[in-house]
């Protein structure tokens, strides 16, 4: 059965981004709770660039993107308890530990789930960011982002550079987030492939 645009968490209506392959080719789509989107392309092609404009973090240079009605593109939409965007360097603050950053991050009550998920990753939290190697890194924004459970989660090439044990770990803790939210992942590893329930391949976007 299709579903209907207006039970969308996000949609996408005649996007056209800053940079890519679908610059001059305008995107649009709805986003359910419950989806899980492995965005793929070549290298150079606007993955990162499409996922940052769905989440509000770069305006579309054409189109909207709006999230319960809401256009982000407007100033005044508060993202903060919405969206948890992962990015390569899990954007953490250095001078910080990586229990700090994940109390800063987690909502009251839900932090002790992250540290949790970082033990059984072999991942210390007393540690600093600077500590910790990229794969580690990563680790903690995927506690931290499965810890907020917000309505969209955004994830920027999640298994870049990690070894194959490491992404199918990265992945299958991607299978845990709650079928209330919608879930983004760009990246060229084909590692997503079966986690994925539906796919955007921005090498042959229309």
């Amino acid at each position: 059965m299709e579903m209907k645009a207006e039970n969308s968490v996000l949609r996408a209506d005649g996007v056209r981004t800053a940079y890519g392959r679908h610059r001059d080719a305008p995107f649009t789509r709805d986003f359910h709770a419950g989806e899980r989107i492995w965005i793929s392309g070549p290298s150079g092609c606007g993955k990162s660039t499409l996922l940052y404009t769905l989440g509000g973090l770069t305006p579309p240079r054409a189109g909207s993107v709006r999230m319960a009605g809401r256009d982000l593109a407007r100033q005044g939409v508060d993202l903060l308890d919405q969206v948890t965007f992962m990015s390569q360097d899990a954007m953490l603050i250095d001078h910080w530990s990586v229990m700090d950053n994940i109390r800063s991050a987690c909502p009251k009550g839900s932090a002790a789930h992250a540290c949790t998920r970082l033990a059984s990753w072999g991942v210390a939290v007393d540690k600093r960011p600077r500590e910790l190697s990229g794969g580690e890194r990563r680790r903690v924004g995927a506690a931290i982002a499965l810890a907020r459970n917000t309505p969209v989660v955004l994830a920027d090439e999640p298994t870049a550079s990690l070894d194959p044990a490491s992404a199918a770990a990265m992945v299958e803790a991607f299978g845990r987030f709650s079928s209330n939210s919608v879930v983004l992942v760009a990246s060229h590893d084909q590692y997503w492939a079966d986690w994925a329930n539906d796919h955007v391949d921005v090498g042959v976007l229309e």
